[in-house]
């Protein structure tokens, strides 16, 4: 059961943050690195993959590959996360 509410509450967390980075794309923009080219584009393709994987996590099927992309994105948003902290 725990389990369960946990996959929808990830789901609902990344379907939110994919559509928040599609609707307000230029929010993410003052926490980009400088040394990532194409900002908003880089922005828009993170907002589609959260929002991918908020569905995946819920279908059996592709719940691992989900869980692996979703780990691989936490991943490379640190450094971005880094870098804002230290400016």
């Amino acid at each position: 059961m725990i389990q369960k509410l946990n996959l929808y509450l990830l789901s609902f967390l990344y379907l939110l943050s994919g559509v928040l980075h599609l609707y307000n794309p230029d929010s993410y923009l003052p926490i980009m690195p400088d040394f990532f080219s194409f900002h908003l584009e880089l922005i828009i393709i993170s907002g589609v993959l959260e929002f991918i994987f908020g569905i995946g996590v819920l279908i059996n099927r592709v719940r691992e590959y989900s869980l692996w992309g979703i780990t691989r994105t936490i991943n490379s948003f640190y450094v971005s996360s880094f870098e804002h902290v230290n400016s």
